[in-house]
């Protein structure tokens, strides 16, 4: 299990603030992932687990990575 930052895609650019998300599946910077029915970029693959203490039980885990056309 490895923490990482995303931002969701938005009029196909990530845009917003960033999320801290839980991942199984091994992604790097720049990978496109699968949350619910929305996609997001990859910023950090290395969170603290320091960082998320005090929301941890609130992450969300990706569901993988998108569907590469």
């Amino acid at each position: 299990m490895m923490l990482i930052k995303a931002r969701y895609i938005k009029a196909d650019k990530p845009a917003g603030r960033e999320y801290t998300f839980e991942s199984d599946v091994m992604v790097k910077l720049g990978d496109v992932i699968m949350i619910g029915k929305a996609q997001a970029v990859v910023t950090n693959t290395n969170v603290p687990e320091e960082e998320v203490l005090p929301f941890r039980d609130k992450l969300k885990k990706i569901d993988g990575k998108a569907e590469e056309d």
